[in-house]
């Protein structure tokens, strides 16, 4: 077959409108599963926060009721004296049964988070043999990234940005600062927590997975601290098991995994009936934080798609509503203003996403002048409330202006109010 140099340049015309039009539908279910998952997590947040209160709760409660015997049976002395004079001074007092309540109503919940992770990394709480992994990763996790919208400090956060007390500003951004550097690297550690125990189970368990490796004494501690999942390979190759582990750990289709590892958990129950462990439930809400918060920034999954924005930039101002809005399914907006007005009345209400795309739009110029404070006071705006994305581009952006300007514009969003509190 001969083509002709005008074939050529009309095939080239219509592959890339093809393909815009693709990745339009691509990132409007993208966007769409995002949406999603930003109503379930804050749901995920408050269930994790309220199992570990109530783990800590009832173990301090056995501890006061069955006293020394209790300690006896599940510690050695050195570990279990420690933690019984801790346990009787103030301090301890405080750490068992102001922290679980605290981190429970999502108030100073980082802080009361921090108290029960030392306390079970250093003094090995009475009970926690079996939890302690899953204790240390969901606390590690609400440490790092903190707590959700159903929380007290979440409600209080506006607040305390505005606060004119030194401290209580200096400690806002210091805890967002942790969040925003040490953030991707606590999702990437645990993703690769969780990969590990896949790869445990698909080489023959953790008993297997220590005699594979060299002896020593630490190792059968080091395996102990992997997620526990037998029954989750019930029907699955060990091939499968490793390739699940492996795209895990790359941050490949990290939800498709997660999704579909929370899924072989019931299914797991069935297969093993009573001899499927209670603790494996716990890699339900474990699984749950890369299914609904994603891979982070590193992973494939963001690497691919900060290339596909690279190539093709007007998808970052484009969401899943946008696609009724294209002409001839070209991948061409009709309106810009028309989509600006209806970002504006989103994001006037406090709709996170909608401030957003007007940040986007105000860098871009896309139906309104390119204003970089602006822009920077909306993705400040959208970043306070979580929004992983501009977070990321408002630190770009503050590369782009003066410190007049982000000062401008952080002065602004201190000020700016919903529109039915105006």
């Amino acid at each position: 077959m001969i083509l002709t140099e005008g074939t050529s340049e009309t095939q080239a015309r219509h592959e890339v409108p093809v393909l815009a039009s693709l990745g339009l539908r691509a990132a409007a279910v993208t966007d769409l599963f995002a949406s999603l998952a930003r109503l379930l997590s804050p749901v995920l947040d408050v269930l994790i926060r309220l199992w570990l209160a109530e783990d800590f709760l009832v173990a301090d409660v056995m501890e006061h009721m069955l006293g020394d015997q209790a300690i006896m049976r599940d510690h050695p002395p050195p570990s279990a004296s420690l933690f019984a004079g801790l346990a009787a001074t103030g301090f301890g007092i405080f750490v068992q049964t102001i922290c679980p309540v605290l981190l429970a109503a999502g108030l100073f919940t980082r802080f009361a988070a921090l108290a029960l992770l030392l306390q079970v990394l250093v003094l090995q709480m009475p009970g926690h043999a079996q939890l302690a992994p899953y204790s240390v990763a969901l606390l590690g996790w609400i440490v790092v990234l903190g707590p959700g919208p159903l929380s007290l400090d979440d409600m209080f956060r506006p607040g305390m940005g505005a606060a004119t007390v030194p401290l209580v500003g200096l400690v806002s951004r210091g805890l967002a600062g942790l969040t925003r550097r040490i953030g991707p690297a606590y999702a990437f550690l645990l993703r690769l927590w969780i990969a590990a125990g896949l790869a445990a189970i698909a080489l023959g368990g953790v008993k297997g997975l220590t005699n594979m490796l060299p002896a020593s004494r630490a190792t059968p501690m080091a395996m102990a601290w992997l997620p526990q999942m037998p029954g989750m390979a019930a029907g699955l190759a060990p091939w499968a098991l490793l390739t699940l582990a492996a795209l895990l750990a790359l941050g490949l289709l990290t939800r498709a995994v997660a999704l579909l590892l929370i899924v072989l958990i019931p299914t797991g129950m069935l297969s093993w009936g009573d001899h499927f462990g209670w603790v494996t439930l716990l890699n339900l809400p474990l699984l749950g934080l890369p299914l609904l918060y994603g891979a982070g920034a590193i992973s494939l999954d963001h690497a691919i798609a900060a290339a596909f924005r690279r190539r093709f930039p007007r998808f970052e101002a484009l969401p899943a509503t946008a696609v009724a809005g294209l002409e001839g399914g070209m991948g061409v907006l009709s309106d810009d203003i028309e989509a600006v007005k209806w970002y504006r009345r989103a994001a006037d209400t406090g709709d996170d996403l909608a401030q957003y795309h007007m940040g986007i739009m105000h860098v871009a110029g896309r139906g309104v002048p390119r204003d970089l404070v602006m822009a920077y006071m909306w993705l400040d705006l959208a970043a306070m409330q979580g929004h992983q994305g501009a977070t990321t581009a408002r630190d770009s952006l503050a590369g782009s202006v003066s410190a007049a300007q982000v000062a401008e514009a952080q002065k602004l969003a201190r000020g700016w109010k919903p529109k039915s509190e105006r």
